[in-house]
């Protein structure tokens, strides 16, 4: 068809070079003057699958997703054998939290292109967003495959192998998505994450801040950079960097848990509980909040109370060792040893790193020559890598008394429940 389309300025020009000139501004940023262009090259031609395309990429830029996924579903109507409607199709529904659609609509994509990076890696990352993280690593590894330059599909490589605990190749994904794009700030942002659970503060502490020159008003970046100088000791700065980080978006639970946390390091118990009702109220089941709420508990003497918290938090979430952690302290003041080691012990079957932990049992028991917990206590001692000073000399004292038993009882060691885990950033439209 060679009918033409009219321009605001009178101008015309052949179908074939509209779409052209759309596309040049929508890339510029007119998405005004792209989306009208997109709507005359539609009037005169209504079955361009292309224009609709072309419209629902416009629409979701403009943040309207819902107007998008219609657009980009009319073009597959018009021609359904284009595997990158179906790949936008699907990265649009997990934007609008449809991930099993967004799953399928990948799918379809990969039936039509089973070498399409972009699919590939959007299924990657609906797959992450539903906790599958071996199926996501697959695909990022088939993505990668097919083009080994994806800088994205590398970062999102380095979160799904965070996820399985891999976290040297973890690292290795990370800074081979640097290597291709070293502006990519989520991706040094995520590499410290990764650099924290190796243990290595000062280093994560220099990769949130090259994260931060990239993006200075990030709250992510600020909240992990404060993680970072608090595992280094630094509260005070930790706390004025969260400050910052609730400035800018002051509706994070998160960021009230990781505030309220630095804040009960400094033995502020009334601000700590502040922050924790606050990120409570953002969200309810905030597990962690919860557990934060039950160390304030404890703070102020209210035993019952606190274990009643921790109860509460591992109903949400079992295998939270942290909770675990601290009940057992509830547990140990209240006299009911037995259980507090059983408590103990199931935190350290859970989190094996957890170094509070073997402090608080080994002042609840006696250990037998070769009791694993006992080698696993002195293998932490000896690698202070990542160990913070108190952390080295609880660790050091206990495991070499750690055959005399719990004589002598040295305070109990609360949990931090800090942990930050990366976040798969959005896929390729």
């Amino acid at each position: 068809m060679t009918e033409a389309v009219g321009q605001e300025n009178q101008a015309f020009m052949p179908l074939g070079n509209a779409l052209a000139y759309a596309e040049r501004c929508r890339h510029d940023g007119r998405l005004m003057e792209a989306e009208s262009v997109c709507r005359r090259v539609l009037e005169a031609q209504p079955d361009n699958a292309e224009a609709a395309h072309m419209l629902g990429i416009i629409a979701h830029q403009s943040g309207k997703l819902a107007e998008a996924i219609a657009h980009v579903r009319r073009a597959i109507a018009i021609n359904p054998d284009v595997a990158l409607y179906h790949a936008n199709l699907g990265e649009m529904c997990r934007l609008a939290g449809r991930v099993d659609e967004a799953i399928a609509a990948g799918r379809r994509a990969l039936a039509i292109d089973p070498t399409h990076a972009g699919a590939l890696s959007n299924v990657g990352i609906a797959f992450f967003d539903q906790g599958k993280f071996a199926e996501a690593l697959e695909h990022y590894d088939r993505a990668i495959a097919v083009q080994e330059d994806f800088a994205q599909a590398h970062s999102n490589r380095g979160n799904a192998l965070q996820r399985l605990k891999r976290f040297a190749e973890a690292e290795t994904a990370y800074r081979r998505a640097l290597d291709l794009q070293p502006a990519f700030a989520d991706a040094w942002n995520n590499l410290g994450s990764c650099l924290r659970e190796l243990k290595r503060s000062e280093e994560a502490e220099a990769v949130y801040r090259k994260a931060l020159e990239l993006g200075p008003n990030s709250p992510d970046t600020l909240d992990n950079l404060a993680l970072a100088v608090k595992d280094l000791e630094r509260l005070d700065e930790a706390a004025e960097l969260l400050r910052r980080a609730l400035v800018i978006e002051s509706r994070s639970d998160k960021l009230y848990l990781h505030y309220g946390t630095v804040l009960l390091h400094q033995n502020k118990i009334d601000e700590t509980a502040a922050a924790a009702e606050r990120s409570l109220a953002l969200n309810p089941n905030n597990h962690d909040a919860i557990n934060l709420m039950g160390r304030v508990a404890f703070a102020r003497g209210d035993l019952d109370a606190a274990l009643a918290l921790y109860r509460r938090a591992l109903a949400l979430k079992p295998d939270l060792a942290d909770a675990l952690n601290n009940m057992g302290n509830v547990l140990k003041e209240l006299g009911q040893l037995a259980e507090a080691e059983a408590a103990y012990l199931e935190a350290v079957r859970l989190d094996p790193s957890m170094t509070g932990v073997y402090v608080n049992l080994a002042d609840s028991r006696k250990f037998a020559p070769g009791d694993p917990h006992l080698a696993a206590m002195e293998a932490l001692a000896v690698k202070h890598n990542g160990l913070s000073k108190s952390d080295r000399m609880q660790l050091d004292f206990r495991a070499r008394q750690g055959l005399c038993g719990p004589e002598g009882l040295s305070p109990l060691v609360q949990a931090p429940a800090c942990r930050q885990w990366p976040q798969a950033r959005d896929g390729r439209l």
